[in-house]
């Protein structure tokens, strides 16, 4: 299991994968998000290839491309 937080245009998200798919893609503090203090978020870099693919499509996706 592996997690990461990204910032993005709307917000910040919080990833959650397994070895094989991302299981939960959330907005940290909306509705049905994870309820954090977002000053305390480590945004370290992922070991993760699942994690590591989905940040390189949400960046390209915020980049319009």
């Amino acid at each position: 299991m592996a997690e990461a937080y990204i910032k993005s245009p709307l917000g910040i998200l919080y990833l959650h994968a397994d070895d094989e798919s991302i299981n939960e893609l959330s907005f940290v503090n909306s509705w049905k998000g994870k309820k954090i203090d977002e000053q305390s978020i480590s945004y370290k870099k992922t070991t993760s290839p699942v994690i590591k693919k989905c940040i390189k499509q949400l960046e390209e996706y915020f980049a319009g491309k």
